[in-house]
């Protein structure tokens, strides 16, 4: 039904793409990877198949957004494990 939805509307399929990658960005600062996930892959994975895009370079470019939210604040996991890296003993 949401796929329905969202492939119902009058928008351009690479502005779609770049709606949903928008909306992973803002949840990768808020959420952890797995969480986002069970969150968006059930609701994002149909839409992308509808829309015509290939399901690999989705889950490329899911992963390449995630380790983006990761790094970015208020939380950004990663940048406390390379300030640690880096840290001289």
């Amino acid at each position: 039904m949401v796929a329905d939805f969202f492939t119902a509307l009058e928008v351009n399929r690479w502005v779609m793409m770049v709606c949903m990658q928008l909306v992973m960005i803002i949840l990768g600062c808020l959420m952890d990877p797995g969480g986002i996930i069970v969150v968006c892959i059930p609701v994002f994975m149909p839409v992308i198949e509808k829309l015509g895009f290939d399901p690999i370079w989705f889950g490329i470019m899911f992963v390449i957004i995630m380790e983006l939210g990761y790094i970015t604040p208020p939380f950004g996991f990663n940048l406390f494990y390379m300030k640690a890296l880096a840290t001289p003993l």
